[in-house]
């Protein structure tokens, strides 16, 4: 069985970043794995792609549309990937993400039952989104972040580094990062680079079984 995982997150909060670093570790280390940039521009090269396959990554991009609603376009990049030895495939998505997991997972199991295994779906958050929350006063940023991430398996904390280290440990404690993010959202798995601690109140188990996590972090860099 191949993996399949989407990235989702807004504007600047690391997917392309991330899916890089994960994609090129899976490859030194476990075995071959490929990106997928996606984006609505009708007739694009994408940066980001161009950038991924210049770094060295197995990339390819899906424009014209979102993942969301060309399961099946998608469906045969998979297989392509899958027939080229590929163990993982990771794509981002473009806009708000919202309503990535029902049109995306959901529709992958439901046109091709079995043929993928779905890693959590992840969504990646940087320090700024968990300022916003924390404030209560983000108006429709803060709508559309936490629509983000109630769909979420996996929440990602992203750029913890760009914090300076009194504040990280001050937002890591209670009513931080580690409170305002897994209090929201309990049924996500929480995850951050290590040396940034974490109060994990609230995380639960969805479903009634243990979080699965798509990767653990092997070294500092990989999430930055």
């Amino acid at each position: 069985m191949k993996k399949f995982a989407v990235f989702s997150g807004f504007l600047g909060s690391g997917k392309t970043t991330t899916m890089m670093a994960l994609t090129k570790y899976h490859t030194a280390h476990h075995g071959k794995a490929a990106m997928i940039s996606n984006d609505l521009g009708h007739g694009v090269s994408l940066a980001d792609d161009r950038f991924a396959r210049l770094s060295g990554c197995r990339a390819s991009q899906i424009t014209d549309d979102c993942i969301c609603y060309v399961n099946e376009q998608l469906a045969d990049r998979l297989n392509d990937y899958y027939d080229e030895g590929c163990e993982l495939v990771v794509s981002d998505i473009p806009g708000f993400g919202v309503g990535a997991l029902e049109h995306v997972y959901h529709g992958l199991a439901e046109k091709f039952p079995g043929q993928f295994e779905l890693a959590p779906f992840t969504v990646l958050a940087e320090p700024k989104t968990v300022e916003l929350l924390r404030s209560g006063q983000g108006g429709d940023q803060e709508y559309l972040y936490n629509t983000q991430l109630v769909e979420a398996d996996l929440i990602v904390l992203n750029k913890c580094l760009s914090v300076r280290a009194g504040h990280r440990h001050q937002r890591a404690g209670r009513g931080g990062a580690g409170g305002t993010v897994p209090g929201a959202h309990p049924r996500a798995g929480l995850h951050a680079p290590p040396g940034h601690r974490l109060r994990r109140r609230g995380v639960s188990a969805r479903h009634g079984q243990d979080q699965r996590v798509l990767y653990s972090v092997p070294r500092r860099g990989l999430l930055q």
